[in-house]
């Protein structure tokens, strides 16, 4: 099983905003297991040193790998619009259960389709 870990640096300011994120990431995971909305699923945390250690499900390629792959060639249409759907679905489901001041930066979104269920493919 491949996951992905998001290791926060041992600064205290940094391991408050880490723990914050965890607090919303189990309740977002209790609200949609099935990840139906596209939310990530955090699959466990740990401390290491410090250090706090999020581990992930491991989706698609990062938005900068999707480009690379695609020799940083323009998106077509139907990406952006699948890209945009999936993001609008995931922002409309996270604000109806915790409101707009608490949803998480999409700094890292990852696509969907390329080890998942949806059509996002490398054109």
């Amino acid at each position: 099983m491949h996951v992905a870990v998001k290791i926060v640096k041992n600064v205290s300011r940094y391991r408050e905003a880490a723990r914050s994120e965890i607090q919303v990431l189990e309740y977002l995971n209790t609200m949609d297991p099935s990840s139906t909305f596209r939310c990530v699923q955090m699959l466990e945390w740990f401390d290491h040193h410090g250090h706090v250690c999020i581990v992930f499900e491991l989706l698609g390629l990062s938005t900068y790998d999707f480009i690379k792959e695609n020799s940083f060639l323009p998106f077509h249409m139907n990406d952006i619009r699948q890209m945009a759907y999936q993001i609008c679905q995931s922002i409309n489901w996270k604000f109806s259960i915790i409101g707009l001041a608490n949803l998480l930066p999409l700094e890292g979104a990852e696509l969907y389709g390329q080890n998942s269920d949806s059509s996002t493919q490398k054109k």
